[in-house]
């Protein structure tokens, strides 16, 4: 076993063996060609003075790369050069840049980054930015270019200088699907799966996310669209799901196989069946060596749905390194390097006693230990079953991480009911940190419906909760009037208890409220 990953990195070493004699050779052969008295100069570009002349180039509105101009413009606006910063934008939208044109549009239709009052929205200027985007997409879309047509898509989910309409995105998102966007097939997806939309249609959303898959499969990394799917706890999109698995999985794609092997490890609408999930692992494995054994190694490695096997997992690293896997080859040398040490066994040991003895804080504190970057054995499947057990016995931050783990499906399955339930009984239980997710939810329309007033709500209680980013979020949110009445005073309040608490980005917002408040 030792053998086959010693063989990954020294080959490695041999190609660089080989590239310096190489160079040696080179370096030889031209010094017999130079005559003794002969002065050899080598002249590089100064890098520093190239950098200068560039940006100088973009301030007059000369840009080589047009997005060069949309972020210069962005960092402009952020510097507080905001003549300098409207005018970049606006060359890059002139250039095509579609997101610097929507950027426009937004900053005249909210009256953003404004100096007067009377000056703080221009309708009839914000619409000429959102139908030039418009202009950008439908061009590019009719000329048949993928991206363009799912950008034409998210317009008229946001309704920029379209109507907004979910129905009209879906065809976009459609015609960017059959062209081979791998985004338009991700939100068309999406779109199919929208509980708020009266075409809801969970089979034709596996359809479209097993064809992001299919675009993705080269590296056989696990499909994270589809297996939402799976693991949503929704038993008819499960049945819709698993079929269109196993038959794609009989075709000889590997993510597929990973995929039906979580419905048989955890028995979702089917028997449990760990020895069957076991063999389709090992199917997709010797299909696909470099990509997915690399990613049933990760499993193992982190107790990720099967159990912690540090042996195991190191194999499944070796046999990705060979096939090819950089990231396999550091996973299988750090395994190496730290199996057996003492001092972590040691500094494990005494955390578990402690676990045992005091439990609440004490196991927390193992749990995340135990979590990928935590220690040197991760174990997220024990994790997060400390972490359930101190957040049922009132320990707030273990039901964070509980909610945390839900979400993003460390050592559970994904289960987004579960998780915004968690995050629910945390704000009520006086957790800041999940009163500020639960914000971020709502702002994004993140599992549940968006609703930016129920946001800037989790944010203020977050803040009351003392926490200094959601001072900020709300104090931003009152400043610009999103989902509530523009209030500059209670946008300052905020504002200065975020920076009064250390919070860089509410001081810099501060001064901007200063400055914008009406005189």
């Amino acid at each position: 076993m030792l053998a086959m990953f010693a063989g990954c990195t020294s080959e490695d070493d041999a190609g660089e063996g080989k590239e310096e004699d190489i160079l040696d050779e080179i370096i030889s052969e031209a010094e017999k060609r130079i005559e003794p008295e002969q002065e050899v100069r080598i002249e590089l570009p100064d890098r520093e003075k190239l950098e200068a002349k560039r940006k100088q180039d973009i301030e007059n509105g000369e840009c080589e790369d047009p997005r060069d101009c949309f972020i210069e413009g962005r960092r402009a606006l952020l510097d507080g050069s905001r003549e300098q910063g409207l005018l970049l934008l606006d060359k890059a939208c002139d250039l095509e840049v579609i997101e610097s044109c929507r950027r426009l549009g937004k900053i005249y239709k909210t009256g953003e980054l404004v100096i007067k009052e009377d000056d703080a929205e221009n309708p009839e200027r914000a619409e000429k930015y959102f139908e030039r985007a418009v202009e950008i997409t439908r061009k590019g879309c009719e000329q048949g270019e993928a991206a363009r047509c799912t950008e034409l898509g998210k317009l008229h989910v946001v309704g920029d200088g379209v109507p907004r309409d979910r129905f009209i995105a879906k065809a976009f998102f459609s015609r960017a699907c059959e062209l081979g966007g791998v985004d338009g097939c991700r939100l068309l997806g999406s779109t199919w799966l929208d509980r708020h939309v009266s075409f809801r249609d969970p089979a034709r959303a596996a359809e479209a996310f097993l064809r992001v898959c299919e675009l993705e499969e080269p590296d056989a990394k696990r499909c994270s669209d589809l297996g939402r799917m799976l693991t949503e706890r929704i038993v008819g999109q499960r049945a819709i799901a698993l079929p269109l698995l196993e038959k794609t999985c009989e075709e000889g794609k590997p993510f597929a196989c990973m995929a039906v092997a979580e419905f048989y490890q955890a028995g979702l609408g089917v028997e449990k069946d760990p020895t069957k999930a076991d063999k389709l692992r090992a199917r997709a494995c010797n299909e696909n060596k470099r990509g997915a054994c690399y990613s049933l190694g990760l499993m193992y490695q982190n107790g990720a749905l099967v159990p912690q096997d540090a042996v195991e997992a190191l194999r499944l690293f070796q046999i990705a390194c060979s096939a090819g896997e950089r990231e396999a080859c550091k996973k299988a040398k750090d395994f190496l390097k730290t199996a057996g040490d003492p001092e972590e066994k040691e500094r494990r040991g005494k955390l578990e006693a402690a676990c045992e003895e005091k439990g609440g804080p004490a196991c927390h504190k193992l749990g995340k230990d135990l979590l990928p970057g935590g220690g040197r054995t991760p174990d997220q499947r024990l994790a997060f079953t400390l972490f359930d057990k101190t957040c049922k016995e009132g320990y707030v931050p273990s039901c964070v991480q509980v909610a945390e783990m839900h979400e993003l499906g460390q050592g559970v399955l994904r289960d987004y009911p579960s998780a915004l339930q968690a995050y629910r009984s945390a704000c009520k239980q006086g957790s800041g940190e999940g009163c500020h997710v639960l914000s971020r939810l709502h702002r994004l329309g993140t599992h549940v419906e968006r609703d930016e007033q129920r946001a800037v709500q989790f944010s203020a209680k977050a803040c009351d909760l003392g926490l200094a980013r959601a001072c900020t979020e709300a104090g931003i949110a009152y400043m610009f009037g999103n989902g509530v009445e523009r209030d500059f005073a209670r946008a300052k309040d905020l504002l200065d208890k975020a920076c009064d608490a250390g919070n860089a980005r509410g001081c810099s917002q501060l001064e901007i409220a200063r400055d914008y408040a009406p005189k």
